[in-house]
């Protein structure tokens, strides 16, 4: 494992200095607050994934409608089956 230029056993040193400078109780509330923040971020990641795919089947389902963008034009609505 390599974080930020860091192996395994450098990140556990700096785990166990952290726990013993903050002592157990801190220690727990901060992993506790890390796991929350961590739940939050799958959360988020995985509504923007679905927003994401929702907009991409609606866009697969407009297709056969002309774009927003047409919607506006003077050309006649034959020329624009080209593009």
């Amino acid at each position: 494992m390599n974080f930020m230029g860091m192996g395994s056993v450098e990140i556990a040193v700096i785990f166990l200095v952290a726990f013993l400078a903050l002592g157990p109780a801190k220690s727990i509330e901060m992993a506790r607050n890390a796991g929350k923040f961590v739940r939050e971020m799958q959360r988020t990641f995985r509504e923007m994934m679905a927003s994401v795919d929702l907009e991409q089947v609606k866009g697969d389902s407009d297709s056969k409608t002309p774009s927003r963008r047409h919607q506006y034009t003077s050309e006649p609505a034959d020329n624009r089956e080209g593009e």
